[in-house]
């Protein structure tokens, strides 16, 4: 399976995105068939509209979709096919045992980016860097001290 580039600098800090993004209109190619993804409501997948934001960017061809923010343009990741979303997923159920609130959640993100050695956004990773996730998440939960303590007081 061809893993799909980032169609963006991982420098890009997709909570709070660089001023570029929410004012251009945005081109998706798909990663995996390398056409144009269409930005349409995610009841092309679900059958209804699912959730508060619910506009995506989905190559039906694929399978593959991203959300975006609050029904922009601006989407919250990379598009991802089944399997790599199954891989996103699993990495988000582990890694989110690491934190407790947004200050926690920011620091497990650095720890792991600097772990990794690179900027870590499940949205925007690939199926071996969600298998790098997983690891390094699985790790820091098996080396809990007696209080359960998963990140902020472990080194």
């Amino acid at each position: 399976m061809r893993i799909p580039s980032v169609w963006f600098p991982l420098s890009v800090t997709l909570q709070n995105p660089p001023q570029w993004i929410l004012t251009k209109n945005i081109t998706m190619i798909c990663p995996f068939c390398n056409k144009k993804a269409i930005w349409c409501e995610n009841k092309e997948i679900y059958g209804r509209n699912y959730g508060k934001s619910y506009m995506i960017y989905l190559c039906k061809p694929c399978d593959s979709y991203v959300g975006c923010h609050n029904n922009t343009k601006n989407p919250l990741g990379t598009m991802a096919n089944r399997e790599t979303r199954e891989f996103r997923k699993k990495a988000h159920s582990v890694f989110d045992k690491l934190w407790n609130n947004k200050k926690e959640r920011k620091l497990a993100y650095l720890k792991i980016s600097n772990q990794l050695g690179y900027e870590v956004h499940i949205g925007c990773s690939n199926i071996t860097q969600c298998e790098d996730i997983i690891k390094y998440a699985e790790t820091r939960i098996n080396n809990t001290n007696q209080k359960g303590e998963y990140y902020v007081n472990n080194s």
